[in-house]
């Protein structure tokens, strides 16, 4: 993304790819907050808030719950890196869980043929 110095909700969410409900959700668990509003009234978002939503983002995709990421956010950098350890483990079971349901599956379909 090529940060602009502000930009409107509108253009936060289509340039970051997010929807204006997912930004009002952050705003509503105070995980951000507008830079302010534009002379026609419009919310705007500086540099910091574009990187922040990013980050929220980025971690909503990892499968952590808003309540979680809040703590994250400003975490010292092992706290973050024990968190994102524990989420990978976890996605790394819930793989190998996925797989063995896979192999299963596949097997009956083949019974069936």
């Amino acid at each position: 993304m090529q940060e602009q110095s502000t930009m409107t909700l509108r253009e936060l969410c289509r340039t970051l790819g997010v929807s204006r409900r997912a930004v009002q959700g952050y705003e509503s668990h105070n995980l951000l907050s507008p830079s302010g509003k534009s002379p026609m009234g419009h919310l705007i978002y500086d540099a910091d808030a574009q990187r922040r939503v990013q980050q929220i983002h980025q971690y909503q995709k990892y499968g952590f719950q808003l309540r979680e990421i809040a703590p994250l956010l400003n975490a010292p950098t092992e706290m973050l890196r024990k968190a994102l350890v524990e989420k990978l483990v976890n996605l790394e079971h819930r793989q190998q869980e996925l797989d063995e349901i896979i192999r299963e599956l596949r097997g009956e379909l083949q019974q069936l043929t």
